[in-house]
């Protein structure tokens, strides 16, 4: 069986600071089909401005990613990688160094890695959060002079935002109480 075309690939580095790096992210797939395992050296976040992908976490564990969605590649976790539709997208990568987003985001961390167990992976984004990332993302690619401060206040309130879109709730237990005949 013959391997899957790997997809086009451009990437072009939009702003880069000691806490973050951003990126443009931009892919043509060839394939619909799951590509090959990758993994990240550092935490990833992905904000679609165009298209679709699914990240893959192990069989029929799948996040499918739309510009509705914001998702993370946690450090040193393997994925797959698929285009639905061979229909491709348009990405904002925002990269943190473990100690840039210990710093920007303490809570977000479980030793050098996003923590997955209080944050979903994948978090579905309000109006305003998908707004703010379509302005970055035209202000930075448009290549203005931008004030690096403005861009780094910028990615941590939309770092938060989408942390809180993220945060897993605890399951609530199921509580009985004494059942009331009259309440039939």
């Amino acid at each position: 069986e013959e391997a899957p075309a790997p997809p086009i690939v451009e990437r072009r580095v939009l702003f880069a600071a000691d806490t973050m790096r951003i990126g443009q992210l931009i892919v043509r797939p060839r394939s619909a089909e799951i590509g090959k395992l990758e993994q990240e050296g550092v935490n990833k976040l992905a904000l679609l401005m165009s298209g679709v992908f699914a990240r893959h976490d192990g069989p029929r564990r799948y996040a499918l990613a739309t510009p509705n969605h914001a998702v993370f590649l946690p450090a040193h976790v393997p994925y797959r990688v698929s285009f639905p539709g061979c229909v491709g997208d348009v990405c904002l990568m925002l990269a943190f160094p473990p100690e840039g987003l210990a710093r920007l985001m303490p809570e977000a961390m479980a030793r050098d890695a996003f923590d997955t167990s209080r944050f979903a992976e994948c978090a579905l984004l309000t109006p305003e959060v998908m707004l703010a990332s379509r302005l970055l993302h035209a202000q930075l690619s448009n290549g203005g002079d931008d004030d690096p401060l403005l861009v780094q206040e910028t990615v941590v309130g939309l770092l938060a935002d989408v942390l809180a879109a993220a945060r897993r709730e605890r399951p609530r237990r199921a509580t009985v109480g004494p059942i009331d005949p009259r309440a039939r």
